[in-house]
């Protein structure tokens, strides 16, 4: 990652901040900086950002997918298949209903 990068990735991280520090609420804000913070490499921000997101937003499954990976990359292997097969249960169902 070249410096250019890295500073729109920090643009973007300082821009997730300030709507979660207006909105608690907002998952959606929680999520795209768990994907920065996987981008930067750190997994357990990164895991932090996916668990509030599901906190939030318990049925929003590319949360558990993305969680799953993070914690598949610190070496938590249980989890990351447990939070694989919570994804998996959510698709079916969002599958079924449409």
């Amino acid at each position: 990652m070249n410096q250019k990068e890295l500073d729109e990735l920090m643009k973007q991280l300082d821009d997730c901040d300030k709507r979660i520090a207006d909105d608690s609420s907002d998952y959606l804000a929680y999520f795209e900086r768990g994907l920065i913070n996987s981008e930067l490499n750190l997994h357990k921000n990164a895991i932090k950002d996916f668990t509030k997101t599901i906190q939030l937003k318990p049925d929003f499954a590319a949360a558990y997918l993305n969680r799953s990976c993070e914690y598949d990359s610190i070496d938590e292997f249980a989890l990351a298949d447990a939070d694989s097969e919570k994804y998996s249960e959510l698709k079916k169902q969002e599958n079924n209903e449409n």
